[in-house]
């Protein structure tokens, strides 16, 4: 987004089109990815629906509808993604500190630390460039799970992370740039014990510091609908409720979610995976952008299923930013 500055510098960030993706690190799931915790019940759900198919064929459709990503982190970040939708499993096999903690999406994909050094990675590359890191979803982490999770997150970012005490959901891209150690990692925590402790390094989803009316930093709209009629319809009726004066970033998951149906056709239809679907509606969400059939004023973190396959999805979201506000 350092590219538009001149355009968008003085925007407050959650007045900005931010393009995201929704669990964001589990490109590397296949039939032979073990089960994570968060998937017993989804496994249960599966089972139901294929229930006299042999396991193989079990795991290889439970991995194609829980990768809903083709692209690495780094590469995420390439593209133009800047909010990752973070699930986080402990992996009861293993004790060694880099490899117990793994992202998930129903099964395990690869240790989440390696995620994080892509980050790393790419703050180097690009010195001006924001993100937002949402670790919204954690399963079977302990207390010293969390503990060890967020010593490594300050090991990693360092003076990188946005210190909530300074910087809010409302604050512009100039304001960040300003600083003389651009704190340019947002990492929303949803432990209240370790943002408790983290001395503003975390921000709570549910708390602003910067108010006195108990607003959270981060709200949510996350339907579940079975087409993008549907979609369209939940996404422009609760963008359109969103307030001027609203100081929260405001984050929509722009998915269809499969049924048993849709699940069972996909072994010999289509489609036959997450990333598929994506694909098939994605291009509609681009439509909705560029006529502007969304309000522009009221759009700020989209999260998509394999943008990478939806020709023109990124160019048209961070074009948004372009249009005055």
């Amino acid at each position: 987004m350092y590219d538009l500055r001149g355009i968008i510098g003085d925007y407050p960030l959650n007045r900005l089109v931010i393009p995201g993706t929704r669990s964001s690190f589990s490109n590397h799931l296949n039939e032979y990815s073990r089960i994570s915790p968060d998937g017993k019940r989804n496994e249960h759900f599966i089972f139901k629906t294929l229930k006299y198919y042999p396991k193989d064929v079990l795991n290889r459709v439970q991995s194609k509808w829980s990768k809903t990503q083709s692209r690495s982190a780094l590469l995420q970040l390439r593209d133009g993604i800047r909010y990752f939708d973070i699930r986080t499993c402990r992996d009861r096999s293993t004790f060694k500190k880099v490899t117990m903690l793994k992202s998930c999406n129903t099964m395990f994909d690869r240790p989440i630390e390696d995620s994080l050094n892509e980050i790393v990675q790419f703050m180097k590359e690009s010195p001006n460039e924001v993100v937002i890191l949402d670790f919204a979803h954690f399963f079977e982490m302990s207390e010293y799970d969390h503990n060890y999770l967020s010593s490594v997150l300050k090991k990693k970012f360092g003076k990188l992370l946005a210190n909530s005490k300074t910087i809010q959901a409302s604050s512009s891209l100039n304001e960040i740039w300003r600083q003389t150690n651009k704190q340019r990692i947002i990492v929303i925590y949803h432990n209240e014990n370790i943002v408790k402790h983290s001395n503003g390094l975390f921000w709570s989803p549910s708390l602003s510091i910067h108010n006195n009316n108990d607003l959270p930093n981060i709200r949510y709209f996350r339907p579940i609908v079975r087409n993008s009629h549907d979609l369209f319809m939940r996404v422009s009726k609760e963008i359109s409720s969103r307030k001027v004066q609203d100081q929260s970033f405001f984050a929509i998951q722009c998915k269809i979610t499969p049924d048993n149906l849709m699940i069972a056709n996909g072994i010999i239809g289509r489609p036959s995976s997450a990333l598929e679907l994506g694909h098939f509606y994605n291009s509609e969400i681009v439509n909705w952008l560029s006529t502007q059939a969304l309000a522009r004023r009221q759009v700020n973190i989209i999260m998509l299923d394999n943008y990478s396959d939806s020709k023109d999805i990124m160019s048209v979201l961070l074009q948004q930013n372009t249009i005055k506000i």
